[in-house]
């Protein structure tokens, strides 16, 4: 028993649980909400979507344990409290741990791109596998391009809730498609601004979270282009928001409200990053905004949804 709550342990159950949520928002909340201005709803079969959620589960926890195992000695000094391996775990336990995990996520992934009609999908969790393990043990020694990588698949999770939705609308609707000459590609237009912030936000969540552990490990406080980088992130950030703003939500003055509001912990982070001291108190201080960031991005999937449901656009 001790050993199972040890496994849970690590296993991050609030990062899936993101993971989780950030799928839900984007399917009931985004895609459902945009469908619904147009009488339509979403098709994808509630035990598949379930499926797909278990699926991308496991191949995040398949990329949590891998990335322990290779960091075993660094996690033991930056956070001893959240990797267990060798400690708690056996180290060939992770790697069996991890190859399950992956094996889980490949089936489940291929089962519902097989029922989708879309099999060649299947080929982004074996993709998904293979980066996640040369992040682990070549890509990250790379602060920038590794936590690239990361971030992109992060980014990439609403975008494979919408991949698997079209093909059930395109066979639902297809008969009122080919009367009035439409398709749903206009989906990808809104996920797609989505998708981009949410990859902003966590490049530079990321890039902080690196540098914090650089400096508990190597007293490295030299970090300017990372440092540079993470403030054009944010900068990204701020026209993505603007442009929401001006262009979307123009006539929504609670939800502009919202996105300013959002807006104003952006250059925050990015004058404490850039003018602050660099300590560890202060890493810590801009880890935490930026992870509010990022929360506050994935549940704008809930302003979405709440503006189109009552027609306020």
């Amino acid at each position: 028993m001790k050993k199972i709550l040890d496994i849970c342990k690590r296993l991050r159950i609030l990062q899936i649980g993101g993971i989780v949520l950030l799928l839900m928002i984007v399917r009931y909340c985004i895609i459902n909400s945009i469908l619904s201005i147009g009488g339509f709803s979403i098709q994808m079969p509630t035990y598949l979507f379930v499926l797909l959620v278990i699926a991308l589960g496991a191949l995040v926890l398949a990329g949590y344990t891998i990335d322990d195992y290779f960091d075993t000695k660094k996690d033991v000094i930056v956070r001893p409290n959240q990797n267990i391996v060798k400690t708690k775990i056996e180290r060939i336990t992770a790697i069996k741990l991890h190859v399950i995990l992956n094996f889980v996520a490949i089936i489940l992934g291929g089962y519902v791109s097989y029922k989708t009609g879309v099999i060649n999908l299947t080929v982004l969790y074996i993709l998904a596998t293979g980066l996640m393990w040369f992040y682990s043990t070549s890509y990250k020694k790379n602060k920038i391009f590794g936590q690239f990588i990361i971030s992109l698949m992060v980014a990439f999770i609403p975008i494979i809730g919408l991949l698997y939705e079209i093909p059930f609308l395109n066979g639902f609707y297809e008969d009122q498609m080919k009367a009035d000459d439409f398709n749903f590609l206009y989906l990808f237009n809104w996920l797609g601004i989505f998708s981009l912030a949410l990859f902003l936000g966590q490049f530079a969540k990321n890039l902080i979270k690196a540098n914090l552990k650089d400096l508990v490990l190597y007293d490295e406080t030299d970090n300017r282009l990372t440092n540079i980088t993470i403030a054009s992130l944010y900068m990204g950030l701020i026209l993505v928001s603007i442009y929401v703003t001006k262009s979307i939500f123009e006539t929504v003055k609670w939800a502009q409200a919202y996105i300013i509001v959002f807006s104003i912990l952006l250059p925050l982070v990015t004058i404490i990053n850039i003018c602050g001291r660099k300590n560890i108190k202060s890493l810590k201080i801009q880890l935490l905004l930026s992870k509010a960031i990022v929360i506050s991005i994935a549940l704008f999937g809930i302003i979405i949804a709440i503006v189109l449901q009552k027609g306020l656009l």
